[in-house]
């Protein structure tokens, strides 16, 4: 096992090389699904959505920050 490579190793070094950091909250698993099924029902994923929130609450917000 120790010499299988893990299937998220080249988005690993892909964030480290643009210094990303992770952001996480805790959630239900009902809301997590519900979420994700909203997110596949507008052709979109959860990504995108939450970048597209935090990014326009900064926008915002500004003159608080």
């Amino acid at each position: 096992m120790k010499n299988e490579k893990s299937k998220y190793t080249a988005q690993i070094q892909y964030a480290k090389r643009q210094k990303f950091v992770k952001i996480g909250f805790d959630s239900t698993e009902e809301i997590r699904t519900k979420f994700h099924e909203a997110c596949k029902s507008n052709n979109t994923n959860a990504t995108k959505v939450l970048k597209d929130f935090v990014n326009n609450y900064i926008e915002k917000n500004q003159k608080n920050i």
